[in-house]
């Protein structure tokens, strides 16, 4: 099988096998992660690593290409390949109304002259075609963004190697028994990573499906560099509840890239704010009561997951 992480070692499940697609709501969704090989170096060491980890594993002539959103998660992906000597390739996907974002990957392509290729998508058209109900039924998605990428990934090579940035999703949660019973001083909170089975694992069964090499979630490559960011010490202090009024990990997350890397801090207008109503089209043509489309989130609690990680 493709290595879609170093050696697979992120996996998703289905009753306990992995790599597998739903067929029933009856199936358990789950979720698995390695454990380091050894200690977990700085974030920006073990982005470098994971980089360096997927150029060994190109074969002769094998492309590696960043799908470049001009985010800040896709731009650190691409600045890891690029302070480690990595040749590469920059894919934008043009939707017509996130011009903000990929007006800044051209410049920043432009300016660092890395090669690039624009891939002109109407978010509009796509739905009118009923290109979702094609996707759906291919890969169990129900998000039309990543619908799009895949619609992308369809025009380009299959010998390729293709990164996407992904990020490592946590909450905050009360404990539901002290929400009904409990006054909201009393209240503790725990944070969990989340997995979720329709966003984040669909883009595994779009590569396994056609074998194809995407690397859907870079930052979690490897055990070092996951137990590399959940230990930084800003992440530690927002699980430890002493940054307020913080439910996610969304906000912290650029403070945190800041202290490992260089980039322009700016707002996210990654388009589809702009296209809601499409999304929520896609959602109810294809249906909730869908008996494949159930839809799990595999909820780790973090000390859990960090143990999970962490080198024996």
């Amino acid at each position: 099988m493709i290595e879609l992480t170093h050696r697979n070692h992120y996996q998703y499940t289905y009753n306990n096998t992995p790599f597998v697609y739903r067929t029933s709501t009856h199936q358990r969704f789950g979720f698995n992660v390695g454990k380091c090989a050894g200690p977990a170096g700085s974030w920006d060491f073990e982005c470098e690593r994971a980089a360096r980890l997927i150029y060994s594993k190109a074969r002769p002539g094998q492309k590696i290409k960043i799908f470049y959103s001009g985010g800040i998660d896709s731009e650190i992906v691409v600045m890891a390949f690029q302070r480690a000597g990595i040749p590469f390739e920059c894919v934008i996907v043009d939707m017509g109304v996130n011009h903000h974002d990929t007006e800044y990957a051209y410049r920043y392509c432009q300016s660092n002259k890395i090669p690039y290729k624009i891939h002109f998508i109407d978010p509009a058209k796509f739905v009118a075609d009923g290109l979702h109900f094609v996707y759906h039924e291919s890969y169990q998605v129900k998000q039309l963004a990543m619908m799009i990428i895949m619609q992308v990934l369809d025009q380009l090579p299959d010998d390729d190697i293709y990164i996407l940035g992904g990020e490592i999703f946590m909450s905050r949660e009360v404990d539901l028994k002290q929400f009904y019973t409990s006054n909201e001083s009393q209240y503790s909170y725990k944070w969990y990573h989340y997995v979720r089975e329709d966003n984040d694992m669909s883009y595994f069964k779009y590569a396994i499906t056609n074998n194809k090499t995407v690397i859907s979630e870079f930052f979690s490559y490897t055990p070092e560099l996951m137990l590399s960011y959940l230990t930084d010490p800003m992440v530690v202090d927002l699980v430890n509840d002493r940054i307020d009024y913080k439910y996610g990990l969304l906000s912290t997350k650029p403070n945190v890239y800041a202290k490992y890397w260089n980039f322009d801090a700016r707002p996210k207008y990654h388009g589809y704010e702009n296209v809601m109503h499409l999304n929520n089209k896609v959602y109810l043509d294809l249906g909730e009561d869908n008996e494949v489309l159930h839809s799990s989130i595999y909820k780790t609690e973090y000390t859990n997951l960090i143990k999970q990680l962490q080198h024996d």
